[in-house]
C-alpha cells in the first residue's frame, strides 16, 4: 500500500524543505514553513500558519491557528496562537498514541512474550540498585567533570532534553552539557553540513561543542548522568537508544517495538555500529529492534561487558560476538 498523500486546498504554500507524512488535510490558505513537519492523521484549518521548524503531530488545528517557530504540538485540538510545546498533560503519564497501520511489535507483530516481561520487571529493580552503587562510586569523577564544565563556559552543568520511554512516557534525559550555551539556536544554519541520515543531526567538527565536551563525547562520559534516569526507573543500563518524539515519528512502523522497553545508556547500536563518527538511521533502528526481539539477561550482560571493554563503544564489535540468532546474520 502506498503512503497516504496529503489533501491540500487552494492557495496553500508549503516550503520545499518541510515534511508532510501520513494522512493530512490542509484546508485553503495554509502555510507550512521551512523544515516544519506535519504528521498525520491531522487536519489543518483554513488560513493556519505552521512556522519554521515547528512540528504538528496527529492534531486538529482550527482555522487561523498559528504554530510558532520551533514549537511541537501533538495529539491536540488547538485554536488560536500556539507559542509553546503542547503534549500530554502529565509528563510521566502514558501518552495517547493513535493506532497506526503496519506498526511492528517486538516479535513479528506480537506483544513482548511473558518471559521477557518478567525479566524486564526484575531488571528495573536490579538496575536501579546498580545505578545507585555506580553513582556513589563515580561521585568524585562526576564532581571533577562538573567543575571542568563550569570553568570552561557559562551555562548549567547538565543538559536535559525530553525523550520517550516505555509506552511513550516522556521524561527528561540527563547529560553533561557538552556545547556552549544557546547552541540549539545555531543548529539551523549548520543543517547543510549534517553528516548523518534520517532525523538525526551530527557533524564531525561541530563548532558548538566545547573542548571539555568533545573529550566527554569521545569517551561517552557525557552520558553518565543518565544513571539518575536509571535510578528513577525512566531508563535502563541496556536498551534502545533514547530518542525524542520527533525522531520516533520518522520511523513510525518501528515505534511500537522500540517503546516496548525502556531506553538504555548503552545498547547494540552503540557497540556494533560500523562507524562511530557517522550515522546510519536504518542501522540504528535495526539494532534497536534486534535487541527488543532477543532481550535476555545474557544479552544484557554481553552488551555491558562489551561496552566496558570498548570504552563506551569506541571500537566496533561484530554483532555475531554478541548475538547468535538467524535474524542477526543479515545486517542492513
Amino acid at each position: 500500500m502506498s503512503p497516504a498523500r496529503p489533501v491540500t486546498g487552494r492557495h496553500c504554500r508549503i516550503h520545499p524543505s518541510s515534511r508532510i507524512v501520513g494522512p493530512v488535510v490542509l484546508q485553503d490558505g495554509v502555510m507550512v514553513g521551512a523544515d516544519a513537519t506535519v504528521l498525520g492523521p491531522s487536519v489543518i484549518g483554513a488560513g493556519s500558519l505552521i512556522e519554521a521548524n515547528a512540528m504538528v503531530a496527529q492534531c486538529l488545528l482550527g482555522a487561523g491557528t498559528v504554530v510558532a517557530r520551533d514549537v511541537t504540538v501533538r495529539h491536540r485540538a488547538l485554536f488560536g496562537n500556539v507559542a509553546e510545546d503542547s503534549g500530554p498533560v502529565a509528563p510521566e503519564a502514558p501518552a495517547y498514541r493513535p493506532p497506526i497501520a503496519g506498526a511492528v511489535a517486538p516479535s513479528a507483530g506480537q506483544e513482548t512474550p511473558e518471559g521477557p516481561r518478567a525479566y524486564l520487571r526484575v531488571k528495573c529493580v536490579v538496575e536501579a540498585a546498580l545505578a545507585l552503587c555506580a553513582l556513589a562510586l563515580l561521585s568524585p569523577l562526576l564532581l571533577v567533570i562538573a567543575t571542568l564544565i563550569a570553568l570552561e563556559s557559562r551555562g548549567g552543568v547538565f543538559y536535559a532534553d525530553e525523550r520517550e520511554s516505555r509506552g511513550g512516557r516522556t521524561f527528561r534525559c540527563l547529560k553533561f552539557r557538552t556545547m556552549f550555551a544557546g547552541a540549539e539556536g545555531h543548529q539551523r544554519r549548520l543543517c547543510a553540513q549534517n553528516q548523518v541520515d534520517g532525523p538525526q543531526f551530527k557533524i564531525e567538527h561541530d563548532p558548538r561543542v566545547t573542548r571539555v565536551g568533545r573529550w566527554l563525547r569521545n569517551i561517552s562520559f557525557d552520558e553518565l548522568p543518565q544513571l539518575v534516569n536509571v535510578l528513577r526507573g525512566q531508563m535502563s543500563l541496556v536498551g534502545p537508544r533514547p530518542s525524542p518524539f520527533r525522531e520516533n515519528q520518522a520511523c513510525v512502523p518501528w515505534r511500537r517495538g522500540r517503546l516496548s522497553v525502556r531506553p538504555g545508556i548503552t545498547g547494540l547500536w552503540q557497540i556494533c555500529r560500523h562507524d562511530r563518527t557517522a550515522g546510519d538511521f536504518h542501522q540504528w533502528i535495526y539494532y534497536d529492534l534486534l535487541y527488543v526481539r532477543h532481550v535476555s539477561p545474557a544479552l544484557d550482560l554481553k552488551i555491558l561487558v562489551a561496552t566496558l571493554l570498548t570504552l563506551g563503544g569506541r571500537r566496533h564489535v561484530p554483532l555475531s560476538w554478541i548475538l547468535d540468532a538467524p535474524d542477526a546474520t543479515a545486517q542492513p
